[in-house]
């Protein structure tokens, strides 16, 4: 009997062009067309609405979107919510489909059990219960997630994206650019173990010298060049090639130059690029090939990764909150809190190189713009030009960790005391969760927010919210825009 399958889209090759969008890989080694993305979430956005979309292609138009409204000028916390709810869909949702009714299993053995990273559920549960991630934590889970994707259902569908002809790839001129974007992807993946596929790598790299391999994987981090995931592999393996670490096959000086890689990497073909001082990319695991899993041997005990939900402490139990980022001398100096502070180094390990008698290193001049902006800290022509003073006044070409915190918490400091901008973050953040109405914030918004990111929520839960943010005022008042900003303010948007 002929099984008739019912799908949302026209046929198999309007599939094939929405997955071409959604996987773009354009030739120059620039930033991806991100009208194509638009118009290809906009389709998706149909299918949903015809019903029988598979969960993985929702999932990829949710992350996509995101991504697109991540530009500058953009709220940073508007951004950071984009982000966190399509995290936390692809996630809840795809847990959900493999969860067995009568006996209720854990997230986290159902995302052992399919292969899922074990970072994927933790940062889940770090989105929806506790102070959203920063940026660059959320867009290095974004980036992880569409490889994961890819490689889960994308790229099994049969057929041709007619930018290449051919699901198999080319064989005739490759572009350096593109080879290594699919080297650094294939590194950072589950099945960076397979043999004959670093092999095949290996070949293709040798066509180009060290120098060439260097030139372009600087590209990758010129602002606007590529996305913050790609900017992150390329400066782990540069780090990789000039420490010897990266496979030596693929990217070892040649023989009669006897470079810096030296003999003792000779048997290094088994180098991870990831082997230097690891960078926050959000989901980085120390084992990648077991995707964090070899740390859970035994019954499963998660992790608490910051405050969890109140409950009633046994008698004679004192309630334990976890410890809060210690503030050091240097934060205290510069009226920053230890989070801050935290967040401030993670941005300058980004792009900082190791110096004798700095304990942190020292950052280059010319990639300090870029790590204020993952700081979400942008500064403008001029005041660039004056913070340039004063981390180098001697035209060094580099400035120690301490300079960069200076400007940092300055900077920090402005924006806290900008309230323009703070209204605008108000304003945006509201209108997400009022679906872009005036407001006020009802019981009805918060169930549809909880049903968006598919968390069981109680509805005694939903009215205690209600009722702490309006101080006690009585659900039919809901939650206005100024006791909006009073719950920002206290989870620590700002000051």
């Amino acid at each position: 009997m002929v099984q008739y399958i019912i799908t949302p889209w026209r046929d198999r090759d309007e599939l094939i062009k929405v997955r071409q969008a959604f996987y773009q890989k354009p030739s120059n080694g620039g930033p991806p067309d991100k009208e194509a993305w638009q118009n290809a979430v906009a389709l998706v956005s149909i299918w949903a609405q015809r019903g029988n979309c598979p969960h993985l292609i929702e999932s990829t138009a949710l992350l996509i979107s995101a991504s697109v409204n991540d530009k500058p000028g953009s709220s940073a916390y508007a951004v950071r919510a984009a982000y966190s709810a399509a995290f936390c869909r692809f996630v809840t949702g795809l847990l959900d489909g493999y969860q067995d009714k009568k006996h209720k299993l854990s997230m986290f053995s159902i995302a052992k059990n399919i292969g899922l990273p074990a970072t994927f559920v933790e940062l889940r549960h770090q989105c929806t219960h506790e102070e959203l991630p920063s940026l660059g934590k959320l867009r290095g889970a974004c980036e992880r997630s569409l490889d994961w994707i890819w490689k889960q259902y994308w790229s099994s569908l049969e057929g041709k994206d007619t930018s290449q002809g051919s699901d198999e790839e080319p064989e005739s001129v490759e572009d350096l650019s593109t080879t290594l974007q699919e080297y650094m992807a294939w590194k950072d993946g589950t099945e960076s173990s397979d043999e004959d596929q670093r092999l095949s790598f290996v070949r293709r790299l040798r066509k180009w010298d060290i120098e060439q391999v260097l030139d372009t994987l600087e590209e990758f981090r010129e602002p606007g060049a590529a996305d913050s995931g790609m900017m992150l592999k390329s400066i782990r393996l540069t780090r990789g090639i000039l420490q010897g670490t990266a496979d030596q096959e693929a990217f070892g000086p040649v023989e009669e130059d006897g470079g810096s890689g030296g003999n003792d990497h000779a048997n290094a073909g088994d180098g991870d690029a990831n082997a230097v001082e690891p960078t926050s990319s959000g989901l980085a695991d120390d084992d990648e090939e077991n995707l964090g899993w070899k740390l859970w041997e035994g019954p499963w005990t998660p992790k608490p990764i910051g405050t969890p939900a109140k409950r009633r402490a046994p008698s004679g139990a004192e309630p334990s909150a976890p410890p809060k980022p210690r503030q050091s001398k240097l934060a205290k100096e510069h009226n920053i809190s230890g989070h801050e502070e935290n967040e401030i180094k993670e941005a300058f390990s980004l792009f900082s190189i190791p110096q004798k008698g700095e304990k942190e290193g020292v950052i280059p001049t010319q990639d300090v713009k870029k790590a204020m902006i993952a700081l979400g800290v942008q500064p403008t022509k001029p005041e660039l030009a004056e913070f340039l003073e004063i981390l180098d006044p001697d035209s060094e070409g580099y400035a120690p960790y301490s300079s960069f915190v200076a400007i940092c918490a300055l900077k920090m400091r402005a924006k806290d005391n900008d309230t323009s901008a703070k209204d605008e973050e108000v304003e945006q953040g509201y209108l997400l969760f009022t679906n872009g109405t005036d407001g006020p914030i009802t019981m009805a918004h918060l169930k549809r927010t909880a049903a968006m990111l598919k968390e069981d929520v109680s509805e005694d839960l939903l009215k205690d919210m209600i009722l702490e943010a309006n101080g006690g005022s009585g659900l039919s008042k809901g939650v206005g825009k100024d006791e909006f900003a009073e719950v920002m303010k206290r989870a620590g948007v700002w000051r």
